[in-house]
């Protein structure tokens, strides 16, 4: 049986910057977080509703592959990455949120 990604635990950084010669649209997102145990695989940041914001708010969840419930593991906080190129980044947009499982983290547009 195949197990699903899931939020992390807790963001500890989001760095957003925009592509050099690129159009206005688009930007890269990098975002550092943790994990409760080590084996976490494929970090991605997944689209989010936005219950508020409007078009003003982009929201993204950070969710990775927790271990197999056989596996051994550290058993201690361990870091994690993830990214993504947004390629259609609304002009309205200023705030872009991440959310994981303990918070929503959110970041002002460069």
């Amino acid at each position: 049986m195949a197990r699903r990604s899931q939020p992390i635990y807790k963001i500890d950084a989001i760095t957003l910057a925009r592509v050099p010669n690129q159009a206005p649209e688009h930007l890269v997102i990098k975002v550092r977080g943790t994990v409760k145990s080590g084996g976490w695989t494929n970090p991605i940041l997944k689209p989010a509703p936005v219950p508020r914001g409007g078009p003003a708010t982009r929201a993204f969840v950070f969710e990775a592959t927790p271990p197999g419930p056989d596996a051994f593991v550290t058993q201690a906080l361990t870091p994690i990455e993830a990214g993504l190129t947004v390629t259609d980044l609304s002009p309205e947009t200023r705030t872009i949120v991440i959310h994981c499982e303990t918070v929503a983290v959110s970041q002002e547009l460069p």
